[in-house]
C-alpha cells in the first residue's frame, strides 16, 4: 500500500551543503522528495504516489534526464538548476573534470 505525505511528515536534512526537506520513509529520489517547500512537495509527492499506485505499484518508466530537467524547471532553489546545468554542460561537451592533481590521488581511486 502506498503511503501519502502531509507537510508535517517532512524532516529538514542537509543535502550537499544545502538544507532541504525529505520524507524519512522514502529512500528514492522522486517528485516531492527532496523539496524546498513541504506544502508543495507533499502535493507533488502524492500525485506521483497515486500515479504509481494506479500502475500496479510498479515504478513509472521515465527518462531520468527529462525528469531532472522538469524538476529543475518547477522546483524553486538552486540544487536542481545546478544539476540541470551540469547535465547540459556534459551533453554539450563543456564539462571538465579536474585532473591537475591526479598524481596525488591514491592508486585505487585512479583505477575507477
Amino acid at each position: 500500500m502506498q503511503r501519502l505525505a502531509k507537510p508535517s511528515d517532512y524532516v529538514l536534512q542537509d543535502i550537499l551543503g544545502r538544507s532541504q526537506y525529505v520524507l524519512p520513509w522514502e529512500d528514492k529520489l522522486c517528485p516531492g522528495n527532496p523539496t524546498d517547500d513541504p506544502d508543495a512537495g507533499s502535493i507533488e509527492y502524492n500525485e506521483h504516489a497515486i500515479e504509481r499506485a494506479h500502475n500496479g505499484g510498479m515504478t513509472i518508466a521515465t527518462d531520468p534526464v527529462a525528469d531532472a530537467v522538469n524538476a529543475a524547471l518547477k522546483t524553486p532553489g538552486e540544487a536542481y538548476r545546478a544539476f540541470a546545468d551540469d547535465l547540459s554542460a556534459a551533453y554539450l561537451g563543456r564539462y571538465q573534470f579536474r585532473t591537475d592533481d591526479l598524481d596525488s590521488w591514491p592508486a585505487e581511486t585512479k583505477s575507477l
